[in-house]
């Protein structure tokens, strides 16, 4: 079980985008993430199949460069513990 997943609100730490807050968008497969309009790129170049201009396209970020945060932007850790069989993911607010 991953401990940042879809849905969950994380502080940027590294890059062009630090100190922002955002909810990730998508995992990617590779350790790597979607954070919504925190993590953006622009593209220009033309090609077969669009036109030219900027587009705005999501970049992903390492799960290492962000921190995951609660509903009141406060840093959270993440316990993964077992029930029955069953994996069970606790936030575990930091003092």
């Amino acid at each position: 079980m991953r401990k940042i997943l879809k849905g969950d609100k994380v502080r940027v730490c590294r890059g062009k985008y630090a100190g922002t807050f955002g909810e990730v968008s998508n995992v990617l497969s590779s350790d790597y993430i979607n954070v919504e309009k925190c993590t953006i790129k622009k593209h220009v170049k033309a090609t077969e199949d669009s036109d030219g201009g900027i587009l705005d396209i999501p970049a992903k970020i390492h799960m290492s460069n962000v921190q995951l945060v609660d509903s009141k932007n406060k840093p959270v850790k993440v316990s993964i513990t077992f029930n029955n069989g069953k994996k069970i993911r606790n936030l575990i607010s930091r003092k």
